[in-house]
């Protein structure tokens, strides 16, 4: 049973699922979601940050998303996937603090 002040819903990001809802019929409908991606750019500028690396490492994120082709994370980014984009968040803060502390 929920404890008090709780909705059930437990981790559920109901604003998550309505707007990846909105894109989903905005583009169903032919009509351009550019507006509502321009409110959340973080989606954006993940696939982009896949899109300037190198082959090695897209492979690695494929592995850390448990996806078969690259286009299947882009595809999730676009529809604004919050799962996706804690997975790709996260590939990429690992390989970052990796790269800064083999600097030195």
């Amino acid at each position: 049973m929920p404890g008090p002040g709780s909705n059930g819903m437990q981790s559920f990001d109901l604003t998550a699922e309505v707007t990846k809802q909105i894109v989903r019929s905005l583009k169903a409908h032919g009509l351009d979601p550019k507006p509502l991606d321009d409110l959340r750019p973080r989606f954006g500028q993940a696939a982009s940050l896949i899109q300037m690396s190198n082959t090695d490492v897209v492979s690695e994120l494929m592995t850390e998303c448990d996806a078969v082709a690259i286009e299947d994370i882009f595809a999730a980014l676009n529809q604004h996937d919050e799962q996706t984009y804690a997975k790709v968040h996260d590939f990429f803060a690992q390989t970052r603090n990796a790269y800064s502390s083999t600097r030195g």
